[in-house]
């Protein structure tokens, strides 16, 4: 049987069981009984979040339900945008406090590293209740992530992945000393596994649960955002390349999308990023360009 699928007022072709993107991006369809599943290709750019002047120098990006949140940190605040761009709240930090990464737990809460502390608050309550986490000692939280209900964190200071307890509100150390890490710009919890943007160590490397250290994807020029799609697949920000590079589960590389510029589809030193599997979309914080921008699939 023959089939024309339309998406998004885009036609596609389809001969049984393969369809093919009229743009260039390949589908393929493979039916079982009343199931059809695909295998999608690269994301297609869709559009720019945050009006000309909103943001100043972003570097984090999390979507919660229909709400994409952001660093402007260049002005020490996290704004939270609609998801049609619409800017509907702010957070003011402390001045030159300089937020670097955002971390979101499943009931709402945000978590913000800055250069010296880390700030959390409810998205419910667009940021209105924002405070310190109280952690004993001196630390620079460079990246945060949540972790088993608590927060993995990279200590600048230390340079060491660290990991919260609650009950002595310490950083304990999370990963075996022998794992050297450096400027670590991305932490991502996913299953059984931590994900670690290793910046200067230009890899990408992948713990255990328990951060025993398991293999690195090298290469890069500088990666930092990192994100996994509802396909297992690994997105990273490499930030020099001015590019988002895309791997599968055992660490081949598939593809890559964004280029260097100022226009659509273009990224110059992109920093975060953030995946809304259900709507199928990348939202990515293109520092350079002082906006979000976003792909489909």
């Amino acid at each position: 049987m023959f089939n024309i699928f339309r998406l998004k007022g885009t036609e596609w072709l389809s001969l049984a069981a393969i369809a093919v993107f009229l743009t260039g991006s390949l589908i393929v369809f493979q039916n079982f009984g009343t199931e059809t599943k695909s295998i999608l290709g690269k994301p297609f750019f869709e559009k720019t979040i945050a009006p000309k002047g909103t943001l100043k120098n972003p570097l984090s990006v999390v979507v919660f339900k229909d709400k994409i949140i952001a660093t402007s940190s260049s002005d020490a605040q996290v704004k939270i945008f609609s998801n049609k761009g619409k800017e509907m709240a702010s957070a003011q930090l402390e001045n030159d406090s300089y937020p670097t990464s955002l971390a979101l737990h499943k009931d709402g809460t945000l978590f913000v590293a800055t250069k010296n502390a880390i700030y959390k608050g409810s998205v419910f309550l667009n940021l209105k209740n924002m405070e310190k986490v109280k952690i004993k000692g001196d630390y620079q939280p460079l990246a945060v992530a949540v972790h088993k209900d608590t927060l993995l964190v990279f200590d600048g200071l230390s340079q060491k992945l660290r990991i919260l307890n609650k009950v002595k509100n310490k950083l304990d150390d999370f990963t075996e000393k022998k794992l050297s890490l450096s400027y670590v710009n991305g932490i991502i919890s996913e299953g059984d596994s931590v994900y670690v943007a290793d910046s200067n160590g230009r890899r990408v490397v992948r713990l255990d649960s328990n951060g025993k250290y398991k293999v690195s994807l090298k290469n890069f020029s500088l990666p930092r955002g990192i994100a996994i799609d509802s396909f297992k697949r690994l997105h990273v920000v490499d930030t020099f390349a001015n590019t988002i590079k895309v791997f599968d589960q055992k660490g081949k590389f598939l593809f890559n999308y964004g280029e260097e510029g100022n226009g659509s589809g273009h990224v110059y030193l992109p920093n975060g990023i953030a995946i809304d599997s259900k709507q199928g979309k990348v939202y990515v914080a293109d520092k350079g360009n002082n906006r979000i921008q976003v792909w489909s699939w």
